[in-house]
């Protein structure tokens, strides 16, 4: 039984590669990580955190969020990594055409994920808004209302988004006037 207990935390502190060691201390905060997922589903947070170059703290955050998330299986967790990672390369995307420096945050996924999954919006369509939010003072809350200007009006492809810009700087143009 002992030998159950060890091998799975040896595997993760090995992933981790941070030099902790099992002892009565990790073989504690395992046996809590187990309360909440299953060995394989921890080692996964392991992998994640450790691209990070985070600790058995980080690990044991990670899978207490997922649970938060109500995550429960193996498939539950990579869906959610994958659409965690995909979310963030599209901010990364926005913040360097933009010249913005730091990491996606939460406020910003959650953005993404409203464009994507509530919307239905392409990366080309965001990116594309994106472009033309560059000047604003807060680029992601401006993008988002063109965006959800965009689905309210139904536009759907760069076409028919070059063609509002269009019609909408006519309009402003003549008002200028």
């Amino acid at each position: 039984a002992n030998a159950e207990r060890i091998a799975p935390l040896k595997a993760l502190l090995s992933t981790l590669n941070t030099g902790a060691t099992v002892n009565e201390g990790t073989l504690a905060l395992y046996d809590e990580m187990r309360a909440l997922y299953s060995d394989d589903v921890i080692l996964l947070a392991g992998r994640e955190c450790a691209s990070k170059g985070e600790g058995l703290d980080a690990v044991q955050l990670m899978l207490k969020s997922w649970k938060q998330k109500g995550l429960q299986s193996i498939a539950d967790v990579q869906a959610y990594v994958t659409r965690f990672k995909a979310h963030n390369a599209i901010v990364q995307t926005l913040y360097e055409a933009w010249g913005k420096r730091g990491r996606p945050t939460a406020a910003d996924r959650t953005l993404v994920q409203k464009w994507r999954e509530q919307l239905r919006l392409s990366e080309e369509l965001i990116l594309l808004g994106g472009a033309m939010a560059a000047g604003a003072e807060r680029p992601m809350p401006y993008l988002d209302r063109i965006l959800s200007a965009w689905a309210a009006d139904g536009i759907a492809t760069p076409a028919q988004a070059a063609a509002s810009q269009a019609a909408f700087q006519a309009r402003q143009a003549e008002a200028s006037v």
